[in-house]
């Protein structure tokens, strides 16, 4: 590649961010994991994906004046 198109690697502070948001969801994910225990019989086999499709799913939101 030519040096002004290549691929930039990301400054140390930028992976210390990267590296600390995805702990902070990974933790995040496992809280509400955890929390879903006590309600849904079958969350040690599909509870992460529960919780996948849930985040990811579009949702509208309606204010409710």
């Amino acid at each position: 590649m030519a040096e002004e198109k290549r691929y930039n690697k990301l400054k140390t502070e930028s992976k210390k961010l990267k590296n600390t948001l995805l702990m902070m969801a990974y933790r995040t994910e496992t809280a509400m994991y955890n929390l879903m225990n006590e309600c849904y019989k079958n969350n040690s086999n599909d509870g992460r994906m529960l919780l996948k499709e849930i985040v990811t799913t579009d949702a509208d939101f309606i204010p409710d004046y």
